[in-house]
This record gives structure tokens, sequence and C-alpha cells, in this order.
């Protein structure tokens, strides 16, 4: 006889059980996770069992679940109470899991886990969006859109009168993708991205004056210090003490770093005129930052 079989998530068994009851506890708490497709896999086999637990409603099937949960006293009336009464028709499948795109970390494959029928719905919510979308483009029903509608309001009491009115919410708010929500949307983006760059130009010239400012006032203290220390050592003449060389060696410094302050604010020679090509908000920036230094900015 062959063993059963199932996925070890490279744990221990102790701790593979720990990590199932975790997800199963979060997942009736929230109604939806998002983890590891192989970790929904198996979170996926004990949830339906213990939905399965609660629709029996019995002492014994308490004392099961009551062994899974990390906090029975808080999870049990729940699994008792409006799960066993939203899924006292549904013969099985009480759960979906739904692949998502890889972990950007580490590539991994991730999945959402989710109880159907309910409030967080993964696929109620695409599909009455597809709809949307289908109606404002005036395109018949696709064969895998009917196939979901199917499915998600197959065991749902007035399924498609809630799916309905999904839908029509949907596109009173907007939210349906539609062609004018998302130029609308686009407009708001562009012009809070226009915003956006208009600071960061402000901010650019206030910084440039700012360190254009201060280098002006170091540059003119140099020059009142250079002179100061020239007049001292020519009344000092030929002497040869510690203090003419602490004098003679800080006039060095003070020329080295004014040379230094010159570079640094003129790195290469100017043109008069450049030409600028690239995006908008390219142009604009380059065009207030000449500003400072006198250059012609063509378009």
């Amino acid at each position: 006889m062959s063993a059963i079989k199932y996925r070890h998530l490279s744990r221990s068994s102790s701790h593979r059980q720990a990590l199932l009851r975790n997800l199963v506890t979060s997942l009736i708490e929230h109604e939806t996770i998002s983890t590891t497709f192989a970790k929904a896999k198996e979170a996926q086999r004990m949830a339906e069992k213990l939905i399965t637990l609660g629709k029996r409603n019995t002492g014994a099937a308490r004392l099961q679940a009551q062994a899974i949960f990390y906090e029975p006293e808080k999870h049990i009336p729940k699994l008792f109470g409006p799960l066993r009464e939203r899924y006292a028709s549904r013969p099985g499948g009480y759960t979906r899991v739904l692949r998502q795109e890889n972990r950007a970390k580490d590539q991994a494959e991730t999945a959402i886990l989710c109880l159907v029928d309910g409030p967080k719905d993964v696929r109620w919510h695409m599909t009455a969006r597809t709809l949307v979308h289908e109606r404002e483009n005036d395109r018949s029903m696709h064969e895998m859109t009917l196939m979901n509608v199917r499915k998600v309001t197959r065991f749902r009491e007035g399924g498609l009168e809630l799916l309905e009115e999904e839908v029509r919410k949907l596109e009173r708010g907007g939210g349906g993708g539609g062609a004018v929500a998302a130029k609308e949307a686009g407009k708001e983006a562009e012009e809070d991205a226009e915003d956006e760059w208009e600071d960061i130009d402000d901010e650019v010239i206030k910084h440039k004056e700012a360190r254009r400012r201060r280098l002006a006032k170091e540059r003119e203290l140099n020059g009142e210090e250079v002179e100061a220390l020239k007049s001292d050592i020519a009344e000092a003449g030929d002497r040869d003490d510690r203090k003419t060389r602490r004098m003679k060696w800080k006039l060095r410094e003070i020329e080295r770093r004014r040379d230094e302050l010159a570079k640094e604010e003129f790195p290469v020679s100017l043109a008069s005129s450049i030409r600028i090509g690239g995006s908008r908000k390219r142009r604009r920036l380059a065009a207030r930052q000449a500003k400072i230094t006198n250059i012609t900015v063509e378009a």
C-alpha cells in the first residue's frame, strides 16, 4: 500500500503542522491570505476538512476543530455559525487558490488562498470588473467569463442579482477600468507629476542660489584674509621664524581653496547656448537650471 503523499515544505513534522494551523487560522479570520503556492495548496486541504467539521456541527467536530485553531474561543463561533450557514448547500470546494506573480525577492511561486462566496472572494470581484469592461466596449460575453459567472453565483443565494448589483456599483463609481475613468486618472497623475517636478525645480534653484551666495561670501572672506596675510608677511621681511612659516602655509592653503571653489562652481567651460532634447519635463528642468548660469536653452 502506498503512503499518503503531501508536501513536506522543507520542515519537520511539528513545524509543518504549526505552519498549516497558523495559515488556516488566518484564513478563517481574514477569509483571504497570500502565501507561496505550495503552502496555499497544503493549507487548502486542512481548511476544507475544517469547514466540513463546521458543517457537521457535533460535539466531536467541535473538539477536533479546537485542536486545530490557536485561538478556538475566537474562531469556533465563526466556523460553526456564519461559515456553516454559508456553505450549507455547497457539497465541497469551500476555498480557492489563485496564482499571483512570482515573489520579487526569490522568484518563489505565490498564490492567494481565499474562502469562496464571501465578501473577499477574489474571483467574484474580478468577474464583476470583467463584465463592466465588456459592457463598456460593447462586447459579447466571453465563454470564460460565462464560466466564471456560473462559478461565483452557483451556490451563492441570489448570486445573479448580487453580481448585477456589484457591476452597477462599479459602473457608477468608475471602478471597472473604463476608458473615461482611465483617461481622467491619467490626467490627474500627469498633473500631480507636473506639480512634483515644479517643486523639484524650485528646490534645485533655491539650493543653487544658496550655494552661490555661500561661495561668494567665502571668496570675499578669503580675499580679505589673503590681503591681511600678505601685509603681515611683507612686514616680517626675511625672517624665517615659526610664525612667518605658519602665515605662508596658511596663505597657500587659502589660495588652493579659492581655486577649488572656482572649479567647483564651473567644472567645465560653458557654451553660450545648448540644445536640450527628450521629454518636456527634462527640457523645463534644464531651462530652469540654465537661468543661474545665463545659458540660453534651445528647444
